[in-house]
């Protein structure tokens, strides 16, 4: 199954940074994507770290600010080979809620951080923006912080 018909059915989408949204947005250096999902059937679903890792691949899950008309690139190795400015680092399920632990690496913007969960056409399935039922967002300052 992929990763776009396993978040069918999504009922919670969260971002947060490593400090539980207390950090200083120049000290933040890793932020966790959390989410739920169930099948057909309502059962809790774990989408695997490979789904994962394609659907960044696919820009399914895709970093912006909080307005959304800004996008920030984000890879899946750990080595970064391709400067993005956010690399997943890990895929756990813990709870029923996926947890996607991403780390900021070549960002050197100011924004509020949300995540978008998209179609392959591009269009929004949920947001952790102000346009979704899902509200949630830390602002991060990239700019001063040397990584």
């Amino acid at each position: 199954m992929s990763f776009l018909d396993k978040i069918k059915y999504i009922n919670m989408l969260s971002v947060v940074d490593e400090f539980g949204g207390r950090g200083h947005s120049d000290k933040i250096t890793r932020f966790n994507i959390a989410f739920r999902v169930t099948d057909e059937n309502g059962c809790e679903t774990e989408v695997t770290k490979g789904e994962v890792e394609e659907a960044i691949l696919d820009k399914n899950i895709v970093i912006t600010n909080y307005p959304g008309n800004r996008e920030y690139t984000l890879g899946v190795l750990k080595n970064n080979p391709d400067k993005c400015d956010f690399v997943m680092m890990d895929k756990s399920y813990r709870n029923y809620v996926n947890l996607i632990g991403v780390d900021v690496r070549e960002f050197r913007d100011n924004a509020s951080i949300c995540v978008s969960l998209r179609k392959n056409d591009g269009s929004v399935i949920a947001s952790t923006s102000y346009l979704s039922d899902f509200p949630s967002t830390f602002f991060l300052n990239g700019k001063s912080t040397e990584k």
